[in-house]
């Protein structure tokens, strides 16, 4: 800091202006400088530690032959071959309930759905909107094992896809087809773990499932597996076991494609959405992130849990899960990896005349 000060001489009628320097406020000292350089140091390794672990968890892995031969000895074979077991799981009653839409392309999917895996399932629900409403229940009368449910409102759930839609709606018409999946399990069965006999003699009455899946129509199942992948599941998280393809999402968990519910958790789910409005849940968006966090974790304490035998169409699009999707020749996965996954998106099938995975 310098200042300056004026004197006016006796000898002079011209002001003469002197400068003296005083001492700054603060000079540097090598021990300032040192601890400078250490901050600035343990700032660049903090930011670099940091920019490694963004990478290594979010980078588009490249994956080797090694890698792949892990894969192939940890995730590829049968969930077990011991007998007990595979009884056990076969006797698992599973109901499964499919998001689809009376729309071409949508009914295109649940017929596909119904003429192969959904007559393997115990009992399989289709939840339509009023779109094309006759072509749908000429859908249903051509197949009886296929139960068809028409949900009211929710004519526009695809919109959040589409420029200049009404994202509102098709999480309005999400949240719908997601209570529609409980008040239709649990409408005959308000003791949802040990109902109460038919009152009526010779009336048939549904078995009660152990399981509740719920799962987009562009998502496939190999029953057998996934009733495997449930019972070797089951032990981690009974008996609120919530079962899928997990995900994370700005700090919530989810799972994409759709979920499996273990019975008692499928009843608390059902009590509180009788209870409760989607406004009183804070349940305002979709049927999977929102429903997730609002729902899963904030009222009832629940987290999913991964199965490596879910292959949702995230894992093809962000390609983070190495161990799920490596990167190798289609048909290769196809012929090696599908036959052994419980559930999986349809882009999985591999098209010869395509030479890739189709889409449909």
């Amino acid at each position: 800091i310098e200042a300056s000060y004026s004197f006016l001489p006796t000898l002079s009628p011209t002001m003469v202006s002197i400068s003296i320097p005083l001492p700054r406020a603060s000079i540097p000292t090598s021990i300032t400088m040192h601890r400078q350089r250490t901050a600035s140091l343990l700032t660049v390794l903090a930011v670099t530690i940091g920019t490694s672990l963004f990478l290594l968890t979010s980078k588009k892995y490249e994956y080797d032959e090694a890698a792949y031969a892990s894969l192939l000895t940890r995730q590829l074979s049968p969930v077990s071959t011991d007998p007990e077991f595979k009884a056990r799981a076969a006797g698992q009653a599973i109901s499964f309930y499919v998001k689809t839409s009376g729309k071409k392309r949508y009914l295109g999917r649940a017929e596909r759905i119904a003429d192969t895996w959904g007559k393997d399932a115990d009992s399989i629900t289709f939840l339509f909107d009023n779109d094309d409403k006759e072509a749908v229940d000429e859908f249903g009368r051509e197949r009886p094992w296929a139960k068809i449910q028409h949900v009211e409102g929710t004519e526009r759930f695809g919109e959040y896809k589409i420029t200049g839609g009404d994202s509102g709606a098709a999480h309005t018409a999400q949240r719908l087809k997601t209570r529609a999946v409980f008040a239709s399990e649990f409408r005959d069965h308000d003791d949802a773990v040990t109902p109460e006999p038919p009152e009526e003699k010779g009336q048939q009455q549904q078995p009660v499932a152990d399981w509740v899946c719920y799962l987009d129509d562009d998502m496939l199942v190999n029953v057998a597996n996934l009733k495997e992948d449930l019972i070797e599941k089951e032990p981690l998280c009974a008996p609120n076991c919530l079962i899928g393809d997990e995900w994370g999402h700005g700090g919530d968990k989810f799972t994409a494609g759709g979920w499996c519910m273990q019975r008692p958790l499928a009843a608390r789910v059902s009590e509180l959405l009788k209870d409760h409005t989607d406004k009183e849940l804070r349940w305002t968006s979709t049927d999977d992130v929102s429903f997730n966090s609002r729902v899963i974790r904030d009222k009832l304490g629940v987290s999913p849990t991964d199965s490596e035998r879910w292959c949702s169409e995230l894992i093809m699009r962000k390609r983070h899960k190495s161990y799920k999707f490596p990167k190798v020749p289609g048909k290769t996965y196809w012929e090696t990896v599908v036959p052994n996954l419980a559930v999986y998106h349809i882009r999985f099938l591999w098209s010869d005349d395509a030479a890739e995975f189709s889409f449909v």
